[in-house]
């Protein structure tokens, strides 16, 4: 539950912060890495669901996306393969960990 919360708090104030992201420099097939802990959904859906999730501060709805394996907590320094690069959201192939949209922001 509390490694929910922290993952919780980084995903509100990633999904607030991109209402001014402008894009990144990534490309696809680009090797990437998380920058902090973050959030990652299973698919396109899933994703803006957790967005409304994160908006309503509902961390109980994330905690059943958690059970459900619509969404998995990525930890910071993860290296992965860039699917489809985006302004708000990617794909990335993460090593050992299967394909996942972030948070644009949350990759270097």
């Amino acid at each position: 539950m509390k490694t929910m919360r922290a993952a919780f708090a980084t995903a509100t104030i990633a999904l607030l912060s991109l209402v001014s992201s402008c894009g990144g420099t990534h490309h696809k097939g680009d090797t990437v890495y998380t920058n902090q802990e973050c959030i990652g959904a299973i698919n396109e859906n899933s994703y803006d669901e957790m967005t409304r999730y994160c908006n309503q501060r509902n961390e109980a709805g994330l905690v059943v996306m958690e059970s459900n394996g619509e969404i998995m907590i990525i930890p910071g320094s993860s290296r992965g393969t860039l699917v489809e690069p985006g302004v708000g959201k990617s794909l990335v192939q993460f090593d050992g960990k299967g394909r996942w949209w972030v948070a644009s922001e949350f990759i270097k």
